[in-house]
């Protein structure tokens, strides 16, 4: 599944609702085991290609270990130290939230997994071209 298809089939109003754990988990178990190059885009503050390292998944939560990155859209620059040396992201299928393509807790954090997208933001970064980067993520 992607998460074009995730939208036609669900909306986001699956989502939005806390009971949907098990669902949650499925769909993003799947999704998530897809990655292009074993790769995110990442935003919190900066916004960041991000290379996985491990995925763990269980019955309350999922965690993503990244162990390098590449800035596309600095903020922060003080986070940029910080997230070169490698992250944590996770979150507990209750608080997951998705839009548009966009995963998320209720708050903190965006992500982004979609293959294709994913693909296209890395050849933008290398090109040169973080602004149409941004409009494809953040900026969307």
């Amino acid at each position: 599944m992607t998460t074009k298809e995730l939208d036609e089939k669900y909306g986001d109003s699956l989502w939005q609702i806390q009971e949907n754990e098990e669902i949650k988990k499925e769909i993003f178990s799947e999704l998530i085991t897809n990655l292009y190059d074993n790769t995110v885009i990442y935003h919190e503050r900066n916004t960041v290609i991000a290379h996985v390292e491990t995925i763990v998944i269980d019955a309350q939560r999922f965690s993503i270990k990244v162990d390098r990155v590449i800035t596309f859209q600095e903020i922060m620059p003080r986070m940029t130290a910080r997230m070169n040396k490698g992250f944590s992201i996770g979150a507990s299928w209750s608080s997951l939230r998705y839009n548009k393509g966009t995963f998320s807790p209720y708050s903190g954090w965006m992500l982004w997994i979609d293959p294709e997208l994913v693909k296209k933001v890395i050849e933008l970064v290398e090109e040169g071209r973080n602004e149409e980067a941004c409009k494809l993520t953040i900026f969307k």
